[in-house]
């Protein structure tokens, strides 16, 4: 069995506490049994318990949490806003009971999905050597991570564009750095305010992986990922566009790096891992946010901003997905977190 550690152990716990205290509202509402408020008291505690300030609450004495750790928790408190908001909505209309079954199962699906990511499964080696036993070039290499790391990034973009939530973000709103700031989630209903709490600290963490400036900064990409994706372009294709990796492919043209082959390798094949795992995780926070958009249209004479909270965290999704991608294959033109392709060939802009 896997062992998890720090803050993704913590957002596994946490989701878990909400999604048993939620089967409880759950049950209670289909038995209509007497013991419902009893369960919303229960409830409510647990997302007090962990609906606090995610990030200031990271130990300050303890190494800066991962982007991993970052996506992990933003992921699981998406997961749990979209549950309280789903409880509320049910707890107010008992016919609105299968929203919030629906949130408690996809609730257990995230807290399993960084479980598996956080676990220490083996990273797959895609650049071992083939059945004849000859390794791939550093060249081969070099364009199957570019390849692999659009492909990751085209599933982030797809699943910001699913049918559900495309009317909501057509392009990066004017506003955007003013909607983050103004967001105001105090409402009256208990349920519902915990719920918009854990929302906006999903979204906090979003901007503590990649600041509003940093998006900013790739606007003109996100809105062509936007608008060249609405019109059913090749997503894998676009997004090899928006992360850089076609021009750093070109830099690459047809040379071949020899010197310590095998380092240069293992460290492409670590690079395209991560970048994979990363995405993964992105995915599940829109997959998230695809359940909060479903939970704050229940709710959305109490919560009238609901479209825009929604479209926030997916510009941002998008945005840390093409911002992350550029560092990861290279391309940034500002110096990134992690040794991109570019740098590990020394491939000279």
């Amino acid at each position: 069995m896997s062992v998890l550690m720090g803050e993704a152990a913590r957002a596994v716990d946490d989701a878990r506490t909400v999604g048993a205290a939620a089967r409880s509202v759950l049950q209670s509402i289909r038995s209509g049994a007497d013991d419902l408020d009893v369960a919303v008291d229960w409830l409510e505690a647990s997302a007090r318990r962990t609906a606090g300030d995610q990030v200031s609450r990271f130990d300050a004495h303890a190494a800066e949490p991962t982007d991993e750790e970052l996506l992990a928790v933003a992921a699981a408190q998406l997961g749990i806003g979209t549950t309280l908001l789903s409880a509320e909505a049910a707890v107010e209309s008992p016919s609105r009971v299968g929203r919030l079954e629906a949130a408690v199962r996809d609730l257990d699906v995230t807290a399993d999905s960084i479980e598996l990511e956080d676990g220490g499964t083996a990273a797959r080696h895609r650049f071992d050597a083939g059945p004849t036993g000859t390794s791939p070039s550093v060249r081969e290499a070099a364009h199957a991570t570019l390849d692999e790391m659009a492909d990751a990034a085209a599933d982030v973009a797809t699943a910001v564009l699913d049918r559900t939530l495309k009317p909501l973000v057509a392009c990066v709103p004017e506003s955007l750095r003013n909607l983050v700031a103004d967001l105001r989630l105090d409402v009256g209903a208990r349920l519902t305010r915990w719920g918009l709490r854990a929302v906006r600290r999903g979204l906090d963490l979003l901007q503590h992986l990649v600041d509003i400036d940093a998006v900013e900064r790739i606007r003109a990409r996100i809105d062509g990922v936007l608008a060249r994706l609405g019109q059913d372009e090749d997503a894998a294709v676009l997004a090899g566009w928006a992360i850089g990796a076609d021009a750093v492919r070109e830099e690459l043209g047809s040379r071949d790096p020899h010197d310590e082959r095998s380092q240069l390798v293992a460290e492409l094949d670590e690079l395209t891992n991560r970048f994979a795992k990363l995405c993964r995780m992105l995915r599940r926070v829109a997959v998230a946010l695809t359940g909060a958009a479903a939970a704050l249209a229940l709710l959305q004479i109490t919560v009238p901003h609901a479209a825009s909270i929604t479209a926030v965290g997916l510009v941002l999704v998008l945005g840390a997905t093409i911002v992350m991608g550029r560092d990861y294959t290279g391309a940034s033109d500002i110096p990134g977190r992690v040794r991109g392709v570019r740098l590990v060939l020394g491939v000279a802009p």
